[in-house]
């Protein structure tokens, strides 16, 4: 806000203008206090003047005009009051159509935050419930090497307490032990492995998803740059062209007149004959 313009300065000019027949609006006020102040601060005030500037003026009217006269400045008032509503309106539709493209825009990216997060929350889903399928299995074997483990131990019981003399059975049932839990290690181990390769894969892949959302981007800016250069080379082509058929006009003329010169050169050179 201007500090030299004041809500009197306002109501003078408005006050000037009206009385001059000049229509009061926002944009004739703002002129005729100088542009250095700002639209809301005459939007500020004028909503004041309007609001008391027609019983003001009518009282000082009052005893110079006759009834009817009267009657027409107070329709021409009202006229003007919905003309200066109008006006005020027109004044901030740019920013009300730029808040609600702000809001738009703003709705749109909530939606696609929206978006993204379900497909993330789907990808967590898969990768849990595979998570779950591997462990659920993993805990079937292990409860099935648990209960051969048992049975295996029942049998060297058994063989130990009947045969003393059966160590070669007792060395094969313990050979077969350690490479059920061989076999476990390694099946831990493939699962862990084959876990932590979907893992690697679903982070590749979203770097990837990344990656080409930023290609796309890039695209769309080298679009719009190539659409804008030809748009320039368009016109610089059309601006040419035009420069192109002047001169050539230009080279029409010089050679017509040329001509018409050369034609009237031999009919000097007979008169001075003769």
């Amino acid at each position: 806000m201007n500090p030299g313009i004041t809500e009197a300065e306002i109501y003078a000019a408005a006050d000037r203008l009206f009385l001059s027949g000049q229509q009061p609006t926002m944009r004739a006020v703002h002129e005729a206090v100088g542009t250095s102040a700002s639209m809301g601060t005459v939007q500020k005030y004028m909503r004041l003047w309007w609001s008391q500037a027609g019983p003001r003026l009518r009282g000082q009217l009052d005893g110079a005009l006759p009834d009817r006269e009267r009657q027409v400045l107070d329709q021409l008032w009202m006229n003007l009051k919905a003309s200066a509503d109008e006006d005020a309106r027109l004044a901030l539709q740019p920013e009300k159509d730029a808040i609600e493209a702000a809001r738009a825009e703003l709705q749109e990216r909530e939606a696609e935050m929206d978006r993204r997060a379900e497909t993330d929350a789907a990808r967590i889903a898969e990768l849990e419930e595979a998570n779950r399928q591997l462990v659920k299995a993993a805990e079937g074997h292990q409860a099935a090497f648990r209960q051969e483990t048992e049975a295996l131990r029942k049998d060297r019981a058994q063989i130990m307490s009947r045969l003393d003399d059966a160590q070669t059975v007792i060395q094969s049932l313990e050979h077969k032990l350690a490479q059920t839990e061989e076999r476990r290690e390694m099946n831990e181990k493939h699962w862990l492995s084959q876990l932590a390769t979907e893992r690697d894969r679903v982070r590749n892949q979203e770097k990837l998803d990344a990656k080409r959302t930023q290609e796309m981007l890039d695209l769309r800016k080298e679009v719009t740059e190539a659409s804008m250069a030809a748009r320039e080379a368009g016109q610089r082509a059309q601006a040419a062209e035009a420069e192109r058929d002047r001169l050539w006009q230009e080279l029409q003329r010089v050679n017509n007149e040329s001509s018409r010169r050369g034609r009237l050169q031999p009919r000097r050179r007979r008169g001075r004959v003769r």
